[in-house]
């Protein structure tokens, strides 16, 4: 299964930093499980938001060559919980790397946040690796993606 994690790509400014929005919908599957009685957006899920955020950052500046995946989390923090039918305010910024286009083998670090209901739900700082994306994924695939949730963060823009 994949979780798709992010809903809309409301800015991206210059590889540098990305808003996005993840709708918590009470038809995710996780829900059902975490927890029955009170259902909340798994924290991890929270930070695969963050991560792909960075992950559509990375892909639009390289022109959709290079993709990244995650290699290790120096500080993560779950403030409060995200429950079906918020909004969640994705944001990541990149804090160090490579200041040319990532290429394959780059490490790159970003700080992200998550903010729901006007409270912060999250923060954490990660690092991830770059790797060619035509490895992973069709380009011309993802460029039709790419342009979806582009139209939905215009729409979310109002």
């Amino acid at each position: 299964m994949r979780f798709l994690m992010v809903d809309a790509i409301v800015s991206l400014d210059g590889g540098l930093r990305a808003a996005g929005i993840k709708n918590a919908a009470m038809s995710e599957d996780y829900f059902a499980d975490h927890f029955p009685q009170q259902p909340i957006v798994p924290g991890v899920l929270v930070l695969e938001a963050m991560v792909q955020l960075a992950r559509w950052l990375v892909i639009v500046d390289s022109d959709f060559v290079t993709t990244l995946t995650l290699s290790g989390v120096q500080q993560c923090k779950f403030i409060d919980f995200a429950v079906p039918g918020d909004q969640m305010n994705v944001e990541v910024a990149k804090i160090s790397g490579n200041d040319s286009k990532p290429g394959a083998g780059v490490d790159i670090e970003f700080h992200g946040t998550a903010v729901a209901h006007g409270r912060k739900t999250a923060s954490a700082t990660f690092a991830c690796r770059t790797y060619p994306l035509d490895e992973f994924e069709d380009p011309e695939q993802v460029r039709r993606q790419y342009k979806m949730l582009r139209i939905n963060g215009a729409k979310a823009r109002g």
